[in-house]
């Protein structure tokens, strides 16, 4: 099948069209992720030191 030339032009604008959107739901995914891993990191931490400080409570019991 031969296609015009306008047809083409469609095509690749379609396809253009359809990379620009994929990208920017992977931005966005990337963010949420970020986003989430930071979330996660401040969690650790904020247990980590509840730990230390329970551990240290009662060894000095």
């Amino acid at each position: 099948m031969i296609m015009s030339s306008s047809d083409k032009n469609d095509l690749i604008k379609q396809a253009e069209k359809h990379a620009e959107t994929q990208l920017e739901k992977i931005r966005q995914d990337r963010a949420e992720r970020t986003k989430r891993l930071k979330r996660t990191g401040i969690i650790l931490i904020i247990a980590a030191v509840l730990l230390i400080f329970t551990t240290v409570t009662i060894l000095h019991l």
